[in-house]
């Protein structure tokens, strides 16, 4: 199914489980920029095109990463047009996102470690007590492909602790200043429309 002028599309119309575990493959064309949404609101999986999207200049948008939030460790996407593996953790606080088998964000976000990183995702309108959401497929008009979708709930008694040496790439240069204009802007908007 496709929308004709891109948006998000419902993949389940269950709730997904909040302890959970979700494999998918993921392929994009040429500069495409997609996601999968997890949990209610802005948990985003970011799927792209690293190298010809303008988003991939800023790794907290960068394939893998937790968008606007949370950079992945490294790039380990395959080039557009090839299929990619995508999978992501959750239990409780706990955060993990795969690309092609490497963990590539590892992360509590009630650590103090991540506080303006977690700022961020609660500024995009993120409630990180929120439970019970839909799994969504984001489609921007570009072509984008999935398949082979699995997820389980992750069971009380498997535990999942974030990684404590994950290091995020680095967010430098004219990607930080947009990022930063683009956060001003924002704080505005949410103080003129509280």
């Amino acid at each position: 199914y496709r929308k004709d002028d891109g948006g998000p599309l419902t993949y389940t119309k269950a709730l997904v489980p909040d302890d959970f575990e979700l494999r998918f493959e993921w392929k994009v064309s040429k500069g495409c920029n997609s996601g999968v949404y997890y949990r209610p609101a802005q948990y985003e999986y970011q799927i792209l095109d690293n190298v010809h999207s303008p988003y991939g200049a800023n790794a907290r948008q960068a394939a893998g990463s937790l968008f606007f939030c949370m950079a992945p460790s490294k790039d380990a996407t395959k080039p557009f047009g090839q299929w990619n593996t995508g999978r992501v953790k959750c239990k409780g606080t706990v955060i993990e996102h795969w690309v092609n088998g490497e963990r590539v964000l590892s992360f509590d976000y009630t650590n103090p470690k991540w506080s303006q990183q977690v700022a961020l995702l609660e500024l995009r309108g993120a409630d990180l007590d929120a439970r019970g959401g839909k799994l969504w497929l984001q489609d921007h008009g570009q072509p984008v492909w999935f398949r082979g979708l699995k997820w389980r709930e992750i069971p009380e008694n498997e535990a999942l602790v974030a990684d404590p040496a994950f290091t995020p790439l680095p967010v430098t240069g004219e990607a930080l200043q947009q990022e930063n204009d683009r956060v001003k802007r924002m704080r505005e908007a949410q103080t003129a429309n509280p």
